[in-house]
């Protein structure tokens, strides 16, 4: 029956090749095709895989930035990977996969299912690279990288259940990822930024500081709030959990006020490659009361992307009123009556 569908879909494109619906129902019938015959037939459904890729690519050229499309052609591409010869190739094709989910998710902030796979395909490379061995990385550095790979699944996988909090898959696979989380925070890391009183001046002074994201806003964080998300996260090492609480420390004691952007006031936020900024990865964000925008930095392009997509969600979120199942997933309901009832308490 799937080989028999593929032969019609291969049909109506040759009939009508613009037809972007034909090439992605092709697309579909061979991924189904290559999930049926992997055990009988493991060479055929590598070839389908790879054609059923080239036809997603070929719908999306008629119809770009389809998020079904976009997320369907990232699963063959992360199935595609589980089959590599080496690392190098796997690498390749999950990074690829993520792209696809990345910018399946930023065409639609609602598609809960792009944002699980995106955390699960960061899930499964972070398990895939613990155990890996013809990597060229040192035992420490694959460490830390295992450890920053399986917060960016958490937040993903977070924000998919913050999207869909019925959906019983996302509940059980947070339960599970949650303790990876900066808890009690979405997000956090550091980023440098223009400080707060040169935003807007012709010199703009710029620095790097620890920020943390939850369902409130994004803002430079307090001592506390750096010694809470350093060690809930467990991706710095002690050192440089040291430098980010000392930073901290100084910039309270300094008069400059902290940088704070109130989720409900963002009105974008994209990744941007502005060659006036410091060396990383640049982001703009536009909110009520700096319309004309501010950028950041963050350390490398791949803690911007992470940046951008937890801001563009987190965004949809407060935008569809929807803030409060983040904040559930983030801080469950116990644990804020209790700290509710100390703060009565005392």
């Amino acid at each position: 029956m799937l080989r028999q569908a593929c032969s019609r879909y291969e049909a109506a494109v040759a009939l009508k090749p613009n037809s972007h619906a034909a090439l992605y129902n092709w697309g579909v019938a061979l991924s189904d095709l290559a999930r049926a015959v992997k055990q009988s037939d493991p060479a055929e459904a590598v070839g389908a895989l790879h054609l059923a890729s080239q036809k997603y690519a070929q719908s999306l050229q008629l119809h770009p930035r389809n998020p079904q499309a976009l997320n369907n052609w990232g699963l063959v591409l992360q199935e595609l990977s589980s089959d590599a010869r080496d690392w190098s190739e796997r690498d390749a094709l999950v990074r690829a996969a993520m792209e696809k989910f990345r910018l399946a998710l930023r065409s639609r902030p609602d598609f809960d299912r792009g944002c699980y796979n995106l955390g699960t395909v960061f899930y499964t490379f972070a398990m895939a690279l613990q155990g890996a061995t013809d990597t060229s990385q040192s035992k420490s550095a694959r460490d830390l990288s295992v450890r920053t790979l399986m917060a960016v699944a958490a937040q993903y996988i977070c924000l998919a259940h913050a999207l869909q909090p019925s959906k019983d898959i996302y509940r059980k696979s947070l339960s599970v990822v949650r303790q990876m989380l900066p808890l009690p925070f979405l997000r956090a890391g550091y980023l440098t930024a223009p400080r707060a009183r040169s935003i807007g001046s012709v010199t703009e002074t710029y620095r790097r500081d620890w920020f943390v994201l939850d369902h409130r806003s994004l803002r430079q964080a307090s001592s506390m709030e750096t010694s809470l998300s350093t060690a809930g996260a467990g991706v710095l090492s002690t050192q440089q959990r040291g430098a980010s609480t000392a930073a901290a420390a100084s910039n309270a004691a300094s008069d400059d006020d902290p940088l704070v952007l109130p989720l409900e006031e963002l009105l974008a936020v994209r990744r941007c490659a502005e060659p006036s900024l410091p060396e990383g990865g640049g982001i703009w964000i536009s909110t009520q009361a700096l319309p004309t925008g501010i950028y950041l930095v963050a350390d490398d392009i791949a803690a911007a992307d992470a940046w951008v997509d937890a801001l563009v969600l987190c965004q949809h979120l407060v935008g569809s009123r929807s803030s409060e199942a983040l904040e559930e997933a983030l801080v469950p309901a116990p644990a804020r009556r209790g700290k509710h009832g100390s703060a009565m308490a005392g």
